[in-house]
């Protein structure tokens, strides 16, 4: 059997982290022995992995950003008793310890890559480096895994190596994101928002690069033409630029016309993504967003940046837009909205056949599988 460790930060949620839950429910467990080793304890995704039969799930207890040596002495003695035929790691600082500790215990390396677009100006000087330092190390690791085809051509244009570049698009849960628009009523209800004719969501952290700015001076500009539109922002992130981002919010529209929801638990999602009439990315840099995907599949029709593959992931049964152009991205909203109810149901059930020909775990899951065994042998 093969030994397959996933290394990755946390189990918090984030679009990596729901890939890395999703990739281990699809492996074929008969073939693949499964570790996932997170730097830090805890997260609302760890008790899905452990509820998983054969998934073992280890924290290193990483201290704080600078517990280096005593973190990699405690990576290096876990590899050695594991002895994983394939580390698979996510993210810029987990992939530099993959490279580093899988070299040392004679492990195939495989780097998660999914960037497609970073604003190191909105980061400390840290983000910068380990990038860097990533991209460097890349050309040491057997395999690098692009999760959009922006995200292969963005890496290596910033010093990823070309020749070990492989995309697999992200995958969705088909069967878990589908349209069930009783559960969506039931989420209104929850939110208050029984009355409401238009819900307009964007889900994702509270990062710079999610571009909630933007979404916000169009959302105004929306409520001007749609008064009973309502705006659901869901995603955690740190709670002083929640606190700027809510700010900006009640300068621009009624507190009560933008929704703030930081801790909507996993197993409720697909009900939440029922209760939008649309989703919005606004994002100024992705690669291709799981949200996009979840959404598609059920049948909520997506309005995004053409940023990473975002626009392609759409295609035809969504609107994409420039980037950080509140008005084009309002204007956008608007003319959805304005499609009658059969209008926008057929738009959504071309987005999910578009899915599931593009974009299905099982897909995903296959492709993964077929590096491993490739690697291992």
């Amino acid at each position: 059997m093969t030994k397959i460790l996933f290394l990755i930060r946390s189990l918090e949620i984030g679009g990596a982290e729901r890939q890395l839950v999703e990739l281990v429910r699809h492996l074929d467990r008969k073939r693949f022995e499964i570790q996932v080793v997170t730097f830090y304890d805890g997260g609302p995704l760890r008790p899905l992995l452990e509820s998983l039969s054969g998934v073992q799930v280890t924290s290193l207890g990483k201290a704080s950003r600078w517990d280096l040596i005593l973190f990699f002495w405690k990576l290096i003695t876990l590899l050695r008793a594991y002895r994983p035929h394939v580390i698979q790691s996510f993210l810029d600082v987990p992939n530099s310890f993959n490279v580093l500790a899988g070299k040392l215990v004679g492990a195939r390396i495989v780097l998660g890559a999914s960037a497609s677009y970073v604003d190191f100006s909105r980061y400390d000087w840290t983000a910068r480096l380990v990038y860097k330092t990533g991209a460097f190390l890349s050309r040491f690791a057997d395999r690098v895994i692009a999760n959009s085809y922006a995200g292969e051509k963005y890496n290596i244009e910033h010093g990823y190596s070309a020749k070990k570049m492989t995309v697999i698009p992200n995958g969705i849960d088909t069967q878990t994101f589908q349209a069930d628009r009783v559960a969506g009523a039931r989420i209104r209800a929850k939110w208050g928002l029984e009355q409401a004719n238009q819900v307009i969501g964007l889900v994702g952290r509270l990062d710079p690069m999610k571009d909630h700015p933007t979404f916000l001076q169009a959302a105004a500009r929306v409520s001007e033409r749609f008064p009973n539109s309502h705006f659901i922002c869901i995603g955690r992130g740190p709670e002083v630029y929640r606190q700027e981002m809510q700010k900006l919010a009640s300068s621009l529209l009624e507190p009560e016309r933008v929704l703030w929801i930081s801790d909507c638990p996993d197993q409720e999602l697909p009900s939440a993504y029922n209760a939008f009439d649309l989703l919005v990315s606004s994002s100024y840099g992705e690669g291709l967003p799981v949200v996009l995907g979840e959404a598609m599949s059920s049948e909520v029709p997506c309005i995004v940046t053409d940023v990473g593959d975002s626009a392609f992931a759409v295609g035809e049964t969504g609107i994409a837009v420039p980037p950080k152009n509140p008005e084009l991205l309002a204007d956008a909203i608007c003319k959805m909205l304005e499609m009658s109810k059969v209008e926008r149901l057929a738009l959504g059930q071309a987005a999910r056949q578009r899915v599931l020909e593009h974009f299905s775990i099982e897909k995903m899951a296959s492709a993964y599988e077929a590096v491993f065994e490739k690697l291992a042998k």
